[in-house]
């Protein structure tokens, strides 16, 4: 079946892709969470175009211990199996993160079994790809990113079928072309927290405040038809500051 994000592209899910309304221990949680089980997975019906200007990648993510090897929260590729990709996955079957950009790649230790928020930077002038992770810079690659076109999005799968599918929660999924949202550490966005829905409110950073596209708040039943239908964020996009400037709110 398929869906769209706030941007409007298409998207299919292959398996037993479900919407989750409780956060990983269980309790219940109104920020609606893509669910994988190791045998799903969601694809861009069009592929994305990213590069050759600032990029932010960001959300929340919940790597379970049945994970697969190199499960992947998420892999753009311009092919099966290419070097020109965007991954963010599981290491092996350990405990650690592994990030890759143009096939460069870097480790962050200790995030399987944990609700964190990653954010994957790139700023073009600078050529350097730096990860957050829970609002902490933890690792960086020196590359430059060419426009690209990458035909193969996934979310919770690899184009390397030696490696497992993902398991786990994937919340907040967002992509914004043409932004580097942060360029220090920051406080994450916490009112999207799947585990922080009852603490006030914090104000959002200025220069992120037009950058974050947000689901409804009060998840809406999906259709028969297909498990996301309504779940996406159907408000009107924010107008982006420069004509450069896109927002894609996927999951």
């Amino acid at each position: 079946s398929d869906t769209k994000d706030s941007a409007g592209n298409e998207w299919t899910s292959n398996g037993n892709v479900e919407i989750s309304t409780s956060n990983p221990q269980g309790a219940a949680s109104s920020r609606p969470a893509l669910q994988l089980d190791g045998e799903s997975y969601l694809q861009a019906e069009d592929g994305i175009s990213l590069g050759g200007r600032d990029f932010t990648i960001d959300g929340w993510a919940f790597i379970d211990k049945k994970c697969g090897s190199y499960g992947r929260i998420f892999e753009f590729n311009v092919a099966a199996k290419n070097g020109k990709n965007l991954i963010l996955s599981r290491y092996g079957g350990g405990s650690d993160l592994t990030f890759y950009a143009e096939n460069n790649s870097k480790t962050v230790s200790n995030l399987v079994d944990k609700l964190f928020h990653f954010a994957v930077v790139y700023e073009h002038r600078k050529s350097i790809a730096w990860l957050y992770i829970n609002g902490e810079l933890k690792t960086k690659i020196d590359v430059t990113i060419p426009r690209r076109h990458y035909a193969l999005a996934y979310l919770g799968k690899s184009s390397w079928d030696s490696d497992g599918l993902f398991v786990g929660y994937i919340y907040e999924f967002k992509v914004t072309d043409g932004k580097a949202l942060w360029t220090d550490n920051f406080e994450p966005p916490a009112e999207y927290s799947p585990l922080k829905l009852d603490e006030p409110k914090p104000q959002k950073p200025e220069e992120s405040r037009s950058s974050i596209i947000h689901m409804p708040t009060t998840p809406v039943k999906p259709k028969t038809s297909s498990p996301f239908d309504g779940i996406f964020n159907k408000q009107t996009k924010p107008e982006p500051k420069n004509k450069n400037e896109k927002f894609r709110n996927i999951f």
